[in-house]
C-alpha cells in the first residue's frame, strides 16, 4: 500500500506560481471537497509526478499508474 503523506501543486487551474501544500499526516483522515469542475479529479491524460525519498515507492506508484 502506498500512504501519500502531503499533497503539493502550482499552476493549477486559477492558484498561480506559488507553491500549496498539504500535510495528509496531520489528521487521521482527510477530505477533499469542492464544486463540480474544482478540480478534485484527475483526467486521463493528466501528467502526475511523484517524488519520494524511497525510489521503491516511486517504482511501485509508477507500475500503479500503468496498469489504471
Amino acid at each position: 500500500m502506498i500512504v501519500f503523506e502531503k499533497l503539493r501543486y502550482k499552476n493549477l487551474l486559477s492558484t498561480g506560481n506559488s507553491w500549496t501544500e498539504f500535510n495528509l499526516n496531520e489528521y487521521k483522515t482527510n477530505l477533499i471537497i469542492g464544486r463540480n469542475g474544482a478540480g478534485k479529479c484527475l483526467h486521463p491524460g493528466t501528467t502526475v509526478n511523484v517524488f519520494s525519498d524511497d525510489s521503491e515507492v516511486e517504482k511501485a506508484f509508477e507500475e500503479y499508474l500503468k496498469s489504471r
